[in-house]
């Protein structure tokens, strides 16, 4: 299953996208998946969309726990997703990112300002700034800790705050991420780890929410390697070993083209992916029963950092738009 977010492999069981958190619609939140595009450095807006206000404060049920972990999760994810795969040879840093309606309207806008290792975000709609954001980044400047302030009492103090920290590996993936969201004056938290194998896949999942675990996915991979070392083909199977994905890869190790079927063995996603010659995904689309769902491009500066992500529908024409700025 695939993200229609930031175009993310959605392994097997997942509850939300690994990279920038767009939950299942399974849940019944979100869009239907589908693994679009996005290269893994590409800019995420904090905030693709307006937040919509808590409707209670109240600790969730056990039911709603899932959904509602997934749906905060998934603005803190998407920066993640930016920050922590950050590549190119400049030092320059993304300042704004606007998001374009298909008709060429602007429907939002994110500015940032930095202080050192301090990043603000500020975003805008309809010309109207509503959302505002703190950030800690480490040397490579992917998120060690953010605050988002997502709602306000008439006063202006903040009635609904997220606070986020990541932990990552040495090769830049997250590996811990722990969550706190204040209603008011209640408190719930959420935390979530992964692990990966040597091919960069990951193989487990664990979500908690309030220290009680809600949920744990475990993945296996078979692989087969050129004669580089770096694999060309490879298998996936669910918890209960059934065939759930197939993926072959270029001379690079890069996946090409990566099928998902159903538990009856019949073929239910496919994605195939291009490569620039820098290895960034320039293009990738998404094949439902066979047919084009939908394909996303992306086009980046000198600096190899992206400067637009394009997304068009099944007959070419386009859905939206995202542009970006860096600094110099």
């Amino acid at each position: 299953m695939f993200c229609t977010k930031c175009g993310n492999r959605m392994d097997e069981g997942a509850k939300f996208c690994g990279s920038c958190g767009t939950p299942r619609n399974e849940l019944g939140v979100g869009q239907p998946q589908c693994d679009l595009v996005a290269d893994q450095s590409a800019p995420v807006q904090t905030y693709a969309a307006p937040m919509p206000a808590p409707v209670a404060a109240a600790k969730p049920s056990n039911k709603r726990k899932t959904v509602v972990a997934v749906a905060l999760i998934a603005v803190v994810a998407a920066i993640v997703f930016l920050f922590a795969n950050r590549s190119g040879s400049s030092n320059s840093r993304l300042i704004k990112s606007t998001s374009y309606n298909a008709d060429g309207t602007i429907s939002s806008w994110i500015e940032y300002t930095y202080e050192g290792n301090t990043r603000k975000g500020y975003y805008h709609q309809s010309g109207n700034q509503s959302l505002y954001s703190e950030a800690q980044l480490d040397k490579n400047d992917r998120i060690i800790e953010e605050t988002q302030f997502l709602s306000y009492h008439e006063d202006g103090t903040p009635w609904y705050t997220a606070n986020t920290k990541n932990e990552y590996d040495n090769m830049g993936r997250v590996v811990r991420q722990q969550n706190t969201r204040i209603y008011d004056h209640d408190v719930s938290t959420s935390e979530y780890l992964y692990t990966y194998d040597s091919d960069g896949q990951r193989i487990s999942d664990t979500s908690y929410w309030d220290g009680e675990i809600i949920a744990r996915t475990l993945y296996e991979y078979e692989y087969e390697y050129g004669t580089n070392g770096k694999p060309i083909a490879s298998v996936g199977y669910d918890d209960s070993g059934i065939v759930s994905q197939r993926a072959t890869y270029n001379s690079d190790g890069q996946i090409v083209r990566r099928t998902y079927y159903t538990r009856e063995g019949l073929v239910r996603q496919e994605i195939v992916t291009e490569y620039n010659d820098n290895g960034r995904t320039a293009r990738s689309t998404l094949y439902q029963n066979r047919e084009i769902f939908y394909t996303t491009v992306s086009e980046y500066n000198a600096d190899n950092q992206i400067q637009k992500t394009m997304r068009f529908d099944e007959t070419g024409n386009i859905l939206n738009w995202e542009e970006h700025e860096y600094s110099r």
